[in-house]
């Protein structure tokens, strides 16, 4: 299984037992005109659209539910009006997506509207969307707009690029007689290139709370090498540091708990610690 890569935001999280993070397929948040959507080509018209990304929670080692609080999507182009209206839905399931969607073991968790401006061409929108995703379930979000009147010459790209991804990218679309999630890669001649940029925004609880206080890092900052100390029942099963930008980095651990990283730049870190009860995470500031 290809694990879904963990983004996550300094800027709100915390650092005891709740982290927000950002979950996404995409190996880079770049926007850029690579994409495929179903469209009137001779006016230049959208037709109705919608896309998925699915999210595994057992694939990050998420042990509980996950709260979801917004939908990230990418805005690639606008043109024929000043504004549009962009659905986002979120599902969860413990079926085999897209197998049954959506009638058949999915069940809709809540949906909000956003009206995409000019102002967001070339941007990343987050859509606050309060839901909470069941523990060992998958989250599904759909992202989609309805179709343009025709001959309006009114189109709306959403955003993707070519950077690679973790796992496919889908669309639906009535006009086009996609009645079910495809993979892009399949639809038509195939559109192998084409990695949607759909995020979903949320914390976790999955971290042993009492396990988690008990958790210290010295020094801290550190200029390198640095102690991880855990409760004596508590072993790490693997060590990740996380960068600004969402990077991800392995890490080995020494002899008693020690890591060194003194090879990386100055800056803030997020260090992830995969154990038997649940990931630990603990800011880490590099000097």
């Amino acid at each position: 299984m290809k694990k879904i890569t963990l983004l996550c935001l300094f800027f709100l999280m915390s650092f005891a037992v709740e982290a927000q993070i950002v979950l996404t397929h995409s190996n880079s948040q770049a926007i850029n005109g690579n994409t495929v959507a179903c469209g009137n080509s001779t006016t230049a018209t959208s037709s109705d659209n919608r896309y998925y990304r699915s999210f595994n929670l057992n694939a990050l080692g998420v042990t509980a539910a996950f709260n979801l609080s917004a939908i990230q999507f990418g805005v690639n182009s606008l043109t024929g009006a000043s504004s549009y209206v962009v659905t986002v839905k979120a599902y969860s399931t413990t079926a085999a997506f897209p197998a049954g969607f959506p009638n058949t073991g999915y069940t809709l968790l809540g949906q909000a509207d956003y009206t995409v401006q000019t102002a967001n061409v070339g941007t990343i929108v987050s859509v606050p969307l309060t839901a909470t995703v069941p523990a060992n379930a998958t989250l599904i979000v759909e992202v989609g707009y309805a179709a343009a009147a025709t001959g309006s010459g009114i189109r709306i790209i959403l955003g993707s690029n070519s950077a690679g991804q973790t796992g496919p990218s889908y669309i639906a679309s009535t006009t086009c007689s996609i009645t079910t999630p495809t993979d892009v890669a399949a639809v038509g001649t195939g559109f192998p290139n084409v990695h949607m940029v759909i995020n979903a925004v949320g914390t976790t609880l999955g971290v042993n709370e009492f396990a988690s206080k008990l958790v210290t890092v010295y020094p801290n900052p550190t200029s390198g090498l640095f102690t991880v100390e855990l409760p004596n029942e508590l072993e790490i099963q693997k060590a990740t540091l996380v960068d600004i930008t969402g990077k991800q980095f392995a890490l080995k651990t020494n002899t008693g708990s020690k890591i060194d990283i003194s090879g990386f730049a100055t800056g803030v870190y997020l260090l992830n610690l995969e154990t038997a009860e649940g990931n630990l995470v603990k800011k880490i500031v590099k000097q």
